[in-house]
């Protein structure tokens, strides 16, 4: 049922247009790409309009007087400890299909105790998190009301505070001025609370914002999030062996075409003095970096990506857990039509919630 949801909604045949076509696709689409706030949420929550290096950046937040009823609980229940790599799948999301698709398993994941939480287990801080949320869409679409989807749960389940970072899209901007703009709503939120209650969670070009903002923060020695969580996190350029793994999932993958990224790669073209990590985030040094979670589908073409990601988080000893979606697709947690989408959104928000371990 998702997959098909997901064929319905275009998304790989706009991804894998020509260049030119994209182009004029874009083109045609500016000023209809819906950037506002949605009205279900200005009417559940309290939402503070503002703007960001020229673009839309709202606050959402829960209603005064509105209670913050946690309904989450998180399946199963981790055993987590600094610098080890966790591996779970979430209940429902592990389905076997018939093709499974091309074998690829991350390295090191060590086994997962306990089963589902009692009822009502769920712990929450004492402080709600205040989060800096980054949609997806490749760099080249806005939100999709799947995303304000996710941003009511996350305020409804956690009372948190949302920074919603619309950032300027390609081809009309580069991915210079989307990073520009992130760091930028990063500094305005540090200007209003500490950066340790600061959590990012990115999904698909936004996980890959995410990163970069990261690895930024880092490298000029400022305080990082407190917590990153990424769901499918991407970059354009990859070594000829794992595009070759690419290549092979490829079939698979319902929404992102292999092609696609060669039109990013001309997109974002590499400038004088760089650091890496702009173009290829998951390949930087990791130290240093706060409790990261990672979710990846077994059926998206970014999956061969995921096994040296989680090396080089190993490696830097980033307390880490991974969350394999059998069977599931770009992005899926943000599908609203599947229930084994919705548990696993909810796995996020919980982990949100819960803050990082000791």
């Amino acid at each position: 049922m998702e997959m098909q949801f997901i064929r319905w909604f275009g998304h790989k045949r706009v991804f894998g247009l020509p260049e030119a076509e994209l182009r004029r696709w874009l083109a045609h689409s500016v000023g209809r790409r819906p950037v506002g706030v949605p009205r279900p949420i200005r009417a559940s929550h309290t939402v503070r309009d503002q703007r960001i290096e020229g673009r839309p950046c709202p606050i959402v937040s829960p209603r005064a007087g509105a209670s913050r009823a946690m309904r989450v609980a998180r399946a199963p229940q981790l055993v987590r400890a600094a610098g080890a790599m966790q591996s779970t799948r979430i209940a429902g999301a592990t389905q076997a299909t018939e093709d499974r698709g091309p074998s690829l398993v991350p390295p090191a994941s060590p086994t997962i105790a306990g089963g589902p939480p009692a009822a009502g287990s769920s712990a929450r801080p004492a402080d709600a998190p205040v989060v800096l949320f980054l949609h997806g869409g490749g760099f080249l679409f806005e939100a999709l009301f799947a995303h304000w989807v996710a941003v009511d749960r996350l305020v409804r389940e956690t009372g948190a505070e949302v920074w919603f970072a619309a950032y300027p899209l390609l081809p009309q901007a580069t991915l210079y001025e989307a990073h520009d703009m992130v760091l930028a709503t990063w500094q305005r939120m540090c200007e209003r609370h500490d950066p340790a209650r600061i959590a990012v969670l990115g999904d698909s070009a936004g996980a890959t914002l995410a990163l970069t903002l990261t690895h930024a923060l880092r490298a000029a020695g400022r305080p990082l999030p407190r917590q990153l969580v990424l769901a499918s996190p991407a970059q354009s350029l990859f070594e000829p062996h794992i595009r070759a793994q690419m290549a092979a999932f490829a079939p698979l993958d319902v929404m992102i075409p292999l092609s696609l990224f060669d039109v990013l790669a001309r997109l974002m073209p590499e400038r004088p003095g760089t650091a890496p990590w702009m173009l290829r985030p998951l390949e930087g040094d990791f130290s240093g970096f706060p409790q990261t979670m990672v979710l990846s589908g077994t059926h998206e073409v970014l999956y061969p990506l995921m096994p040296d990601f989680l090396e080089r988080l190993a490696a830097a000893r980033v307390p880490t857990e991974f969350v394999s979606g059998e069977g599931m697709c770009h992005v899926w947690p943000y599908i609203p039509a599947a229930p084994e989408c919705v548990r696993t959104l909810g796995h996020m928000i919980a982990a949100l919630a819960d803050g990082p371990s000791a």
